[in-house]
């Protein structure tokens, strides 16, 4: 189904879980853009949780990128890769190497020092592509706008442990070896992954209450700078392209009504940050309210 009313963006987004993961399957001649890989993830479907950091309360409108999500997003399409947690770690990640780039996260940014914020980033998760070692050093692609990045090899490990993570899982987590499957027609893609985001819907708390709290916090101006600068560097930005790229999924699919709602809440991300670029955060909790609102009603009704 042609879809007129809902244009892609492109242009740089944080989509570093998602576009590490199509870098890594390029490297092996499988396409996979990353903003379908972020949709069949189902990561940002539903859901909203906040963290707490010394000065900074962050608000996130999805959920964790725990590996098994990517797998999923892998499989829907018809690929797969070897996943594993490294018990020792470099010489797995060499080894790996050894039949071409290997995707490894999730990470600490804040052990990633090319970063020139690096220190500020302790617990944020992250992804990047490794495709070399060289003596103490680790070479990646970053997609954070960093690519031919190089770490020493001690930083990175401390990164890839990953101890300080808000979630952490098992360390020295990583994918070798992609391969591509069968392609699954558009129509069985589409229908596997709406069994898929109902799955999702079934296990997810409803996110409104949170979204509402967190609005209530911001207009009565309990949020330090930081907690904004979260909001206006990430989650709005972030959020906005990510609901798009839901809204183009499911028009393609023919789920109109699933593609206003999904559309809707991208564009109240997008007029979020526009606000919030001005000071006017009472403007922004209104915006959240409203992006609550579906976010309640998209919990409360099946998928498919």
């Amino acid at each position: 189904m042609s879809n007129p009313g809902i244009m892609s963006y492109n242009g740089f987004i944080n989509y570093c879980y998602a576009d590490a993961a199509s870098m890594f399957l390029s490297a092996y001649g499988i396409e996979a853009p990353s903003g379908r890989l972020e949709v069949l993830s189902g990561i940002s479907l539903l859901g909203a949780h906040r963290l707490s950091e010394p000065d900074c309360e962050k608000l996130y409108l999805s959920l964790v990128p725990d590996p098994s999500r990517l797998d999923r997003a892998f499989s829907l399409l018809g690929h797969g890769a070897e996943r594993e947690n490294a018990t020792e770690p470099l010489e797995a990640l060499r080894r790996g190497l050894e039949h071409g780039p290997v995707l490894v996260g999730p990470m600490d940014m804040g052990a990633l020092r090319y970063f020139p914020y690096h220190q500020h980033a302790n617990g944020a998760d992250h992804y990047v592509v490794a495709y070399a070692v060289e003596g103490d050093s680790v070479r990646v692609h970053d997609p954070m706008g960093y690519p031919f990045a190089t770490v020493s090899v001690e930083h990175f490990l401390d990164g890839w442990r990953g101890e300080e993570l808000p979630c952490p899982g098992p360390p020295f987590h990583m994918w070798t070896r992609p391969r591509a499957g069968r392609p699954a027609g558009d129509a069985e893609v589409f229908d596997a992954a709406l069994s898929w985001f109902e799955e999702i819907r079934q296990s997810t708390p409803n996110g409104a209450e949170v979204i509402q709290g967190y609005a209530d916090d911001l207009e009565a101006d309990r949020l330090s700078p930081r907690s904004q600068s979260f909001m206006t560097i990430f989650l709005l930005p972030s959020q906005a392209r990510r609901c798009l790229d839901y809204a183009q999924f499911f028009g393609e699919g023919g789920a109109r009504e699933l593609a206003e709602r999904k559309f809707t809440q991208g564009r109240l991300m997008g007029e979020s940050l526009q606000a919030g670029n001005k000071g006017n955060w009472k403007q922004v909790a209104t915006l959240l309210r409203e992006y609550a609102d579906i976010e309640d009603e998209l919990s409360s009704r099946p998928f498919g």
